[in-house]
């Protein structure tokens, strides 16, 4: 990827939001996220799993148009307003929130996706990005999805940070390889889908998941989970406490195991995206590993991200690049203030 042509192209876009979103900030950040993600993935990927869609969205990305939205309805939650609902996104909002907040998640993705790829894509740390894109390309978006946004976590923690091509071989299938100072941890990401919570369901997917880390090293594994089993904290913390402890007694393979969901907040009345990880460490590892609160998000500057942001790094840059008028703003951020078409900005505008 020609990372120099890129950030090029992505400015001259920025430009271009600005000047249509008229300081709706929101707006200009989804602009550049659906532009860069056509950029490294093309404008059939684009088209199917970004642009507004009348019919077919990807069931992930959620890129269903007004149409759509209007046609194809959310499930009606159930009677009383303290009752939890689920949408068909699998994230979960209070009935007491009557809107519908697909729109809202499907931004939010795809800002998110944006900023992990930008992360990967514009850090050496971060190696075989030709697999992850060839993931993308070639299989459904979720599962990828999940993992770029581990591997961008992991990166932007100072780990190094390999994708690593399945091999199919028992003890050699995981998904990254991660690296601190000569020591390398295996990682696997997986997912759990909507179905009962159980203990004997979390000790099959660890059992599965321990044939495919090597033993020779420390591994952890990011497991994705629906959100309604986190809707009550305390029947969700006994069930993974059980199934964690009765695993580790019988296998040292894991050092840790990190739970990752979200779901949507209701606000007002739309709601908030709220992205979650819980870890649980393993004291009893075959191989110790003390750095690990590296694999989950750490605050700095007094936020908690997982990713550079995509718009704040093309803002900065441009801000070193761009000579200053009198009044101490750049030129272009004096002509972004001056027009608005009413219009999202997006890829084809």
């Amino acid at each position: 990827m020609d990372t120099p042509n890129v950030v090029n192209l992505l400015l001259e876009r920025l430009t271009s939001a600005e000047e249509k979103a008229h300081g709706n900030r929101q707006l200009v950040e989804y602009a550049l996220a659906s532009a860069f993600l056509g950029l490294v993935f093309g404008l059939d990927w684009y088209e199917r799993k970004v642009a507004l869609r009348n019919d077919r969205p990807d069931p992930w990305m959620l890129n269903g148009s007004d149409e759509w939205l209007r046609r194809v309805r959310p499930p009606a939650p159930p009677i009383g307003s303290r009752w939890w609902a689920g949408s068909a996104s699998g994230l979960w909002l209070k009935t007491a929130n009557k809107s519908d907040v697909r729109r809202i998640v499907y931004n939010h993705r795809v800002i998110r996706l944006a900023d992990a790829l930008f992360t990967l894509f514009n850090s050496r740390a971060a190696k075989g990005l030709d697999a992850i894109k060839e993931r993308f390309l070639t299989r459904p978006t979720k599962a990828c999805f999940i993992e770029a946004e581990i591997a961008s976590l992991l990166v932007y923690n100072g780990l190094e940070v390999e994708i690593v091509k399945e091999s199919g071989l028992r003890g050699d299938d995981f998904d990254l390889l991660a690296s601190l100072r000569g020591t390398t941890v295996s990682v696997e990401v997986t997912s759990k889908n909507e179905g009962p919570l159980t203990v004997r369901t979390i000790k099959n997917t660890l059992f599965s998941k321990r044939s495919q880390v090597p033993p020779g090293r420390p591994a952890v594994l990011y497991l994705h989970v629906p959100a309604a089993w986190m809707r009550n904290q305390k029947r969700a913390h006994d069930v993974f406490t059980v199934a964690f402890n009765n695993f580790c007694l019988r296998s040292k393979r894991f050092n840790g195991f990190v739970l990752v969901w979200e779901e949507v907040v209701p606000v007002l009345e739309g709601g908030f995206p709220a992205f979650t990880m819980q870890a649980c460490y393993n004291n009893i590892a075959r191989i110790p590993f003390l750095r690990t609160e590296l694999f989950t998000p750490l605050p700095r500057d007094g936020k908690i991200r997982i990713a550079r942001s995509l718009l704040e790094s093309l803002e900065n840059h441009r801000a070193k690049i761009q000579p200053k008028n009198d009044s101490g703003f750049s030129e272009k951020a004096v002509k972004a203030s001056r027009s608005y078409s009413g219009v999202p900005p997006s890829l084809d505008t």
